[in-house]
Parts: C-alpha cells; structure tokens; sequence
C-alpha cells in the first residue's frame, strides 16, 4: 500500500511538472528554416530511393505468404519502435511471426540505425531496438497484418501497439527500451490467438491485483532443452514484491484471443525478456481454479 501511495505521489508531481512546462513554451522549438531544412532532406532523401525502394519491394512481395511456426522449434525475431506523441510515447512491437522466416544472422548483424532507416519515410521512430529471438510455448493460430516491411529480404509487421505516459516513462524510463520495463503490464491493441491443448503446461505469473499473465514465447537466451516437454520458465524468475508464478497443467483446452486488432488487452515481459499475455475474466476463473488447486 504504501509503494501504490508513494507511486501515486509521484505521478501527480511529474504530472504538475509537465504540465507547468508546456504551459510555459512561448517559442517553437524548431525555427521555420530548421523545419524547413529537415522537410527537404526527407524529400530529397525519398526521391534518391523511391525507384529503388519500389523495384526491391516488388521482388520481395512476391515472395511472402503466411506460414506456420512450430512450437519449441522455428524462431521468430522482434523489433520494436518507440515514437514519441505529445501525450504519450508508442511503442510498437513488429515481428516475423507467422509471415517469415527469422534470419538470426541478420538479427546479430543489422545495427538499429539500420533498422531506423527501413522506417525513415512512415513512422519516422525515435528509437529502434531488437527486442529478442523468440520461439512460440504454443500454437498461434492468428492471422497475419496486412501491412508489413522488410529488413533485408525479412518480412516484419506490427504484431502489437502499446501507449506509454510521459509521466509513467520519467517514472519507469525502462520502459522505452529493449523489453520494456520487467512485469509492467501494458495495455495494447492488436490480433493474437494462440491454443493451448489439453495437458499442456504453461507458465503463469500472478501480479498482486490478482491478473493473471501466460508465456506466450521466450527467448533463446534461457537456452532451455527444448526436447523437454516440461519448458519451465517461472521456477527461474526473480518476481517482484506481491508476485506469484506457478507452472500449471490444463484440464481443458484454452484459448487466448483478441477478437479484433483494436481490442485492448494487457502484455507484459519478464526479466529475460520473454512475452506474456494478460488473460480475460473467462479464462482467469479458469487458471484459478487450477491455481488453488495445486
């Protein structure tokens, strides 16, 4: 109670305090010839590789079609962008789930500046980072965004988008950084579907407001024997304070969707970095159930 009280403290102060400065700007920040300036390098910069740009992605696109990743075996590589707004910062997470193969040589190799670049002339990012080479716990059977781009001849697209306050981002910086803050849940928007058979065994972390969040994918780091049927993440985690993590087993099939990419659900990361999905009422009655019972 008293780190929710001194969290609420804090929040309201950083709150004033930005609210103090913005109301305190009387001069733009770019001058008109600065802004000018940078209107036509990107221009310039669009023209030079316009035709290039065109000629790659035709090749490229013919290429892509939706494809199936094996559990406990393909790799799916991350990417996210963070790109500042007036209210908040966005963070939004791209992937090569389902759409192509992860190039892990490329992963190591590509620096972020690159990756920036592939972005340069849309989203035009404040940072870029890659966040993880992953393989899916379980079956995804989510459909593939239409609107993807390229790191070299890899596919990505935007598999979720997160909304970060200013005032939470000065509070918790790590979270405009690779994986985010450990064990912040955020609310996002995007598709996601993924079943877990009957007698499966999955990795659940319980936050002390009683939410319940499942691994979803972890990364090759953990260096887990992936022959094992037994894939026990949780037994590893260094929780915060009110945390709680079992590996339970189900008594029935689950499924863990979204019924629309502008649905809002939470995520969250742990300190490796691997991915966990926040759980709806239905299927939270339903690990609870389980959990007590252990």
């Amino acid at each position: 109670m008293k780190n929710q009280c001194d969290y609420q403290f804090k929040k309201l102060i950083l709150s004033l305090g930005l609210l103090l400065l913005i109301c305190s700007f009387s001069k733009p920040l770019i001058s008109a010839d600065s802004s000018t300036k940078m209107i036509l390098d990107n221009l310039r910069y669009d023209l030079q590789n316009k035709d290039d740009k065109n000629k790659a992605l035709e090749e490229l696109q013919k290429t892509v079609t939706p494809r199936e990743v094996v559990p406990n075996k393909d790799l799916i590589c991350f990417y996210t962008l963070i790109k500042p707004t007036f209210f908040y910062l966005k963070r939004m997470t791209y992937t090569t789930q389902g759409i192509s193969k992860c190039d892990v040589d490329l992963y190591y190799t590509t620096s972020n500046e690159s990756i920036k670049d592939t972005f340069r002339t849309t989203i035009k990012p404040w940072r870029v980072f890659k966040d993880g080479v992953h393989k899916l716990i379980t079956v995804n059977r989510a459909g593939v965004n239409g609107q993807y781009t390229y790191i070299g001849k890899q596919a990505i697209y935007r598999i979720d988008e997160s909304k970060i306050g200013w005032v939470d981002f000065f509070l918790f910086p790590d979270n405009s950084g690779a994986g985010g803050m450990p064990y912040f849940p955020l609310a996002s928007r995007g598709l996601q579907d993924y079943f877990f058979p009957r007698n499966s065994q999955i990795n659940v972390i319980k936050t002390t407001d009683n939410q319940f969040f499942i691994l979803t994918s972890y990364s090759i780091d953990m260096q887990l024997n992936d022959n094992s049927q037994k894939i026990n993440i949780v037994n590893r985690l260094n929780l915060p304070d009110g945390y709680s993590a079992k590996l339970i087993t189900l008594k029935n099939n689950m499924q863990v969707s979204t019924a629309h990419p502008r649905q809002v659900y939470y995520n969250m990361t742990d300190g490796y970095g691997n991915r966990y999905i926040g759980l709806d009422e239905n299927n939270s009655n339903i690990i609870n159930k389980i959990w007590n019972s252990n």
